[in-house]
């Protein structure tokens, strides 16, 4: 009987070719945490993939973080999505980092309601119209207003081309960003592009269906 392409098994061996990629790749394998993307997949994955060894998981929207966070108490959450302000209070108490801050009041906003909060800073580093994340000029001004309100700004996010294109560039120009502020997490890379993001000193890999398949429609 072949396993269930969802099941714990599958997904162990999965991680494991993902873990070989770190150890292979990055610079600092100990320092990288592999992020579970579960947007759209139903609880029973995330209770799979604890089951398979994972720890961390992302989320992009706020109720369905909810919900799962509800159910279930031994993952820590990451939110990986656009970020509305009406919702950090909604999900404060769950959120163990925040992967898009890109603007002031959403810094107000976390400083107020889960003060010292772990966050990245997301740039938006391929210059795309249509991607959340803000300009790399505005990068300092946001990290030393986030340190300034007591958050502890771990270091930069980023995604590669929305087309596919060849993330390099921006994968190139958030590390030496990141570099240059003096922070030491970089939460770079997904399924298509992670072993780039490695090579590159990503410490926070957000990958899905590399773990879990084809996600639901």
């Amino acid at each position: 009987m072949t396993d269930r392409p969802h099941g714990a098994p599958a997904i162990e061996q999965r991680l494991a070719k993902v873990a070989e990629s770190i150890y292979r790749l990055s610079p600092e394998p100990d320092q990288v945490r592999v992020i579970g993307v579960t947007k759209r997949f139903d609880s029973s994955i995330v209770k799979a993939g604890i089951d398979a060894g994972l720890v961390d998981f992302g989320e992009n929207y706020a109720q369905e973080l909810i919900s799962k966070a509800t159910e279930i108490s031994n993952a820590s959450w990451h939110f990986i999505g656009a970020l509305q302000r009406n919702k950090v209070k909604k999900i404060s108490h769950l959120v163990d980092q925040w992967h898009t801050v890109d603007r002031l009041d959403l810094i107000s906003e976390l400083a107020k309601r889960c003060p010292g909060a772990q966050i990245f800073i997301q740039v938006n580093s391929t210059g795309e119209d249509t991607k959340s994340g803000a300009h790399v000029s505005e990068v300092p001004e946001l990290v030393d207003a986030a340190k300034a309100l007591g958050l502890d700004v771990q270091g930069l996010m980023t995604m590669g081309p929305s087309n596919g294109a060849d993330p390099s560039a921006s994968f190139e120009l958030t590390a030496e960003t990141n570099s240059n502020l003096g922070l030491s997490k970089l939460s770079m890379g997904m399924s298509n592009d992670f072993e780039l993001a490695l090579r590159m000193g990503a410490t926070h890999i957000r990958v899905g269906t590399k773990l879990f398949g084809q996600r639901p429609g």
